[in-house]
């Protein structure tokens, strides 16, 4: 769907990250997820607060996320996932996973293709059912460190990338 001019593809896209660990203030209240980090950008930028992804100009975009999601109690216990423009959470969007054990981890990842208007945002809502699921983020590794005996990169705990799906004009 990108429309060449002169030779450039004029798709607009962004990459986020956040670094930190989010936890809910308390069950069943939906809360944003917050992003610390542009990894990349062409027409997208964090907001403020940086729950928000704000669109630089009118269409339709494809957002797909992951989060780390881990257990802190044994308990089975829910949580939902959802997308917000503008505030408004977004008809028929949400999902529901459940965690049991503690210590369980999940990276559930999908997508929504929304339409949002120049300076539209979007937010990454989610609940829970008990405050012992976090989204969860870990440093990087150097080296052996205790039962990690490997280098690795951090993980991010959400993660955010969107691209522009179709280039609307006329509307």
């Amino acid at each position: 769907f990108p429309v060449t001019i002169t030779g450039a593809v004029v798709n607009k896209f962004g990459v986020f990250s956040d670094t930190t660990t989010q936890t809910a203030a308390a069950a069943y209240t939906p809360q944003a997820v917050t992003f610390d980090t542009t990894d990349a950008s062409d027409g997208f930028s964090r907001g403020s607060p940086t729950s928000r992804i704000v669109a630089s100009r009118k269409g339709h975009y494809n957002f797909q996320f992951s989060l780390q999601l881990s257990s802190g109690s044994s308990s089975n216990k829910k949580i939902w996932i959802w997308p917000r423009i503008n505030g408004t959470d977004a008809v028929n969007s949400a999902s529901e996973i459940s965690l049991s054990g503690s210590g369980t981890m999940l990276v559930p990842s999908w997508n929504w293709v929304l339409y949002l208007a120049e300076n539209d945002y979007f937010q990454l809502m989610f609940a829970v059912e008990d405050t012992n699921i976090q989204v969860t983020a870990y440093t990087a590794q150097t080296g052996a460190n205790g039962t990690i005996n490997f280098a690795r990169p951090a993980v991010p705990s959400a993660i955010l990338t969107v691209t522009e799906a179709a280039i609307v004009t006329g509307k």
